[in-house]
């Protein structure tokens, strides 16, 4: 079996499995089109109060952390700004270095140009721990929920 598919004739004979392609994983000829499909994915985001363009778009990191944070015992923005300043720490954004850290500044390099002894920021620190053990313990409940376990 290994090997079967070395020439142009064989992997011409694969079924077209590409989106909109006619065709599901199996091989069997799908049984609407992905236009049919959208349509009615369309319809039921109308009857949900949602923008159906909406359901052609991929969410990006802040949205999926927004939507998360409205599982959490806070205002569902927190998770947000918790990710934001994560994110722009861990990419070492100086946006995020400047805004998130404490500093000390111990002397002038020239005019207007400051040394500074950057240094993590301990009351800042401490409030991620306490919002990561919470939303870490959130969703290990949610999870059990869902899957029906006892945890």
């Amino acid at each position: 079996m290994h090997g079967e598919c070395r020439d142009g004739a064989a992997l011409a004979a694969v079924p077209d499995r590409r989106p909109g392609g006619g065709v599901d994983l199996a091989g069997q000829p799908a049984p609407r089109s992905k236009a049919e499909r959208l349509a009615e994915l369309a319809e039921l985001a109308r009857s949900a109060n949602i923008d159906p363009r909406e359901i052609n778009e991929r969410p990006g990191y802040a949205t999926m952390v927004g939507v998360a944070g409205k599982y959490v015992l806070c205002d569902p923005d927190v998770p947000v700004v918790i990710w934001k300043a994560c994110s722009a720490l861990a990419h070492g954004e100086m946006v995020g270095l400047l805004a998130y850290l404490d500093k000390d500044i111990v002397g002038e390099a020239g005019p207007g140009v400051a040394l500074a002894r950057v240094t993590a920021s301990v009351p800042l620190l401490r409030a991620g721990v306490r919002a990561a053990v919470m939303t870490t313990k959130l969703a290990h409940d949610f999870y059990a929920r869902r899957s029906g376990s006892s945890g």
